[in-house]
C-alpha cells in the first residue's frame, strides 16, 4: 500500500466495469422494450449515484453513439434517488452506491425481480508524497493519526 498511482489491475477493472455496463444497457434496450416504455421513445432515464457519474457518462456516450438511444442521466446521492423512485420518478436504470436501497426497491416491488447485480466494488488506497508516512498495514497508519489531512479523491476518469 505504499506510494501507488495506478496499477494494471485498476485499469483492467475499469475496462471490465465499463464493458459490463455497456452490455447491460444494450440488453435493456434490445430484450425488454415492453418493460421500458422510454426506450421506445429512444431515451433511457438513468438514476446514477454521484460517485459513479463520470464513468457512467463516458459509458452512456459510447452507448448513444452505437445504438442511437439517448441516456438521460440524473445524478445524486443514493438515498435521494431511492426517494425519487418510490415517489414515482420514471427511471429505467438505477446505479446505486450501496446494495441496501436496491434490495429495498426489489422487496417493495419498485424494481424488476432478480434484476439486481453488483456493477463495481470499491477499494481504499492510502497515498502520500512522504514515502515513509504509510506503513505496510494501512490500518495501523490510520490508527496513528500522524497526518494533518485525510481526503477522499474524486474519480475524474
Amino acid at each position: 500500500m505504499r506510494y501507488i498511482h495506478k496499477s494494471i489491475a485498476s485499469i483492467f477493472y475499469r475496462i471490465r466495469t465499463r464493458l459490463l455496463l455497456y452490455i447491460t444497457l444494450t440488453l435493456l434496450c434490445l430484450l425488454l422494450p415492453g418493460v421500458f416504455s422510454q426506450v421506445l421513445a429512444n431515451e433511457i432515464q438513468a438514476a446514477v449515484a454521484s460517485n459513479f457519474y463520470n464513468p457512467f457518462r463516458a459509458i452512456s456516450q459510447q452507448f448513444e453513439k452505437e445504438t442511437g438511444h439517448k441516456v438521460q442521466i440524473i445524478s445524486g446521492s443514493t438515498g435521494k434517488l431511492y426517494a425519487q423512485i418510490i415517489n414515482g420518478a420514471p427511471f429505467e436504470l438505477f446505479l446505486s452506491a450501496d446494495s441496501r436501497r436496491t434490495k429495498l426497491l426489489e422487496k417493495e416491488n419498485y424494481a424488476v425481480s432478480k434484476s439486481r447485480f453488483t456493477y463495481a466494488l470499491g477499494k481504499i488506497t492510502l497515498w502520500s508524497l512522504k514515502k515513509d508516512l504509510i506503513a505496510n498495514d494501512g490500518k495501523s497508519t490510520l490508527k496513528k493519526r500522524n497526518y494533518p489531512y485525510c481526503k477522499i479523491a474524486r474519480n475524474t476518469s
